[in-house]
């Protein structure tokens, strides 16, 4: 079993710098990456391809490199568009979007969940069958392909991608629909208004940070960051935005953050696919006592104030000797 991702080693970063390349996927078998996201561990990441592929999870390194693959059993590919990570009850699970709708035709749409298994290892596949949810938008049939898991409560954000004009709707999938597994249909909560149009104001991806306070969601351009407000624990609403710059030289429809927060990540469309990095502009600052828990986070595990020190210094020392891959010549 893999736990739930600690909430105390994640911290908010302020401001991102540009991203820079760091290095390919080495598994050709990718050649159309359109979602990603971290292991549990944080030694590498889950990906998958766009439409055309079968019902496949790829695992790879933090260098690219492959580390074997999932096989989603009884489980039909569409059009996957997105992945994430999150809670699922006490278990940490990766939900895959079956969302993507060029034509706004799908009458309904299919996002699956699984326990997060080890990768099996390099040249191996492992066979999950998957948990599904079918739903259905609240205003007709609509194009999407971003998804990201609230990592507080579980709830599944889908982010649509809006051929006609520069905005983007934003609906929300309760973690308890998964309890009846009968047909859902989504909730509103509001809208990402774009600059300018076109490919620069169609949502490609999208994710929630470690501790479950902002959204990020990029173009194939231009990103925004969006405070998530609560009551009661539960996004209900989308408060202020600003920009931030995502990884843009190509088809680039995956990003992801790292578990402490410190890096975005991103990929593209293409064979081999780029892997491209943007740092944290800060440092955080070991807290001297035990936080409290955010809001709602109610998977999250607690320690005693006395090793939170020692797991700030730990998370620090990873980075810096290269836990978020080393730069490499193109």
């Amino acid at each position: 079993m893999i736990p739930t991702a600690l909430w105390i080693a994640a911290w908010t970063c302020s401001a991102f710098e540009p991203p820079e390349l760091v290095g390919r996927f080495q598994d050709l078998a990718i050649d159309e990456a359109s979602g990603l996201t971290f292991q549990a561990s944080g030694a590498g990441f889950w990906t998958h391809n766009d439409s055309g592929d079968a019902a496949h999870l790829y695992a790879l390194d933090l260098e690219g490199k492959p580390l074997g693959m999932i096989e989603l059993e009884d489980t039909l590919a569409i059009d996957f568009e997105d992945l994430s990570a999150g809670p699922c009850g006490d278990e940490r699970c990766l939900y895959v979007g079956d969302i993507g709708d060029n034509a706004a035709r799908r009458d309904a749409i299919t996002v699956y969940r699984l326990i997060e298994p080890e990768p099996p290892g390099p040249g191996q596949t492992l066979t999950e069958r998957p948990e599904r949810l079918i739903l259905s938008y609240p205003d007709g049939p609509t194009d999407a392909e971003g998804l990201a898991v609230d990592p507080r409560t579980g709830d599944v954000l889908i982010i649509s991608k809006n051929r006609d004009e520069p905005t983007s709707a934003v609906y929300r999938l309760a973690a308890s629909a998964w309890e009846r597994s009968a047909p859902v249909v989504l909730e509103r909560l509001g809208q990402i208004a774009w600059q300018g149009e076109g490919l620069a104001a169609q949502a490609t991806a999208a994710e929630i940070d470690p501790t479950g306070t902002h959204l990020f969601v990029q173009t194939y351009t231009q990103g925004q960051r969006i405070k998530l407000e609560r009551t009661q624990g539960v996004i209900d609403r989308l408060g202020e935005r600003e920009p931030f710059t995502p990884w843009s030289l190509g088809q680039c429809e995956a990003m992801t953050i790292s578990l402490d927060g410190a890096a975005l990540w991103f990929t593209c469309e293409s064979s081999p696919a780029p892997l491209a990095r943007a740092r944290c502009l800060s440092q955080p600052s070991p807290p001297t006592t035990q936080p409290t828990p955010p809001e709602g986070c109610s998977n999250c595990h607690q320690f005693p104030a006395s090793i939170w020190g020692a797991l700030a210094i730990i998370a620090l020392r990873r980075r810096s000797k290269g836990v978020q891959g080393r730069r490499r010549s193109i």
